[in-house]
């Protein structure tokens, strides 16, 4: 193998097993080298077993369906005056935002985006 070295950056030739020479930029070694490093080790030592393991999988339960996810009475319904009101009063005495989503019959994040809509809060991005 020969390592020559100019202004470009060098190159490297070589002369792999079946005779056939090669030549390779430095930065294009550097980085096969770096690839290489990442394989796994039975990639590039053949004599590392590669026999697959026999692995036991637990006998399958039942297909379990999930419960439905139980809805608000009032999801994606339209808010009417007196929800909106009901909504502005609830928050201005300071009820927290679960409480009137429960009394409300609606989401949490139904509550907020509602609020963010009569601009009674605001979202502030950190930074």
């Amino acid at each position: 193998m020969g390592i020559t070295s100019n202004e470009g950056g060098g190159r490297v030739d070589f002369v792999t097993r079946d005779d056939e020479h090669h030549i390779m930029s430095l930065s294009d070694l550097a980085f096969l080298v770096r690839a290489a490093a990442s394989l796994p080790r039975h990639v590039l030592d053949p004599d590392v077993n590669t026999q697959p393991m026999a692995v036991q999988s637990a006998p399958l339960a039942q297909e379990e369906k999930p419960e439905p996810v139980k809805r608000p009475a009032l999801a994606g319904g339209r808010w009417s005056e007196d929800q909106e009101a009901q909504l502005r009063g609830l928050y201005l005495k300071g009820v927290e935002v679960p409480e009137i989503a429960a009394d409300m019959k609606r989401s949490p994040a139904a509550i907020v985006s509602r609020l963010l809509v009569m601009d009674l809060v605001e979202v502030i991005p950190k930074r």
